[in-house]
């Protein structure tokens, strides 16, 4: 599954990944990312029981460098 995360990232995105387990025996999950500043999974380590699915939430964090610099030379001076 591929997840999409449209850049700059100035607000929080979530995406949902769905796992079933269609196998005979219940199963443990482990899930990370390749970026974990950037990226928040919940729940990282899960059980999926045999013939159930199980829902992972994939969010977005929002960095001080991806917010973009406010151009202070338009501001009013009084």
């Amino acid at each position: 599954t591929e997840l999409y995360f449209p850049k700059p990232h100035t607000r929080v995105i979530t995406n949902t990944v769905k796992f079933t387990n269609s196998t005979n025996i219940d199963a443990i999950v482990k899930m990370r990312t390749t970026s974990r500043e950037k990226f928040h999974v919940r729940p990282r380590i899960f059980v999926i029981k045999r013939g159930e699915t199980v829902e992972v939430c994939v969010s977005s964090r929002v960095l001080p460098s991806d917010i973009p610099e406010i151009d202070k030379s338009d501001e009013c001076h009084a």
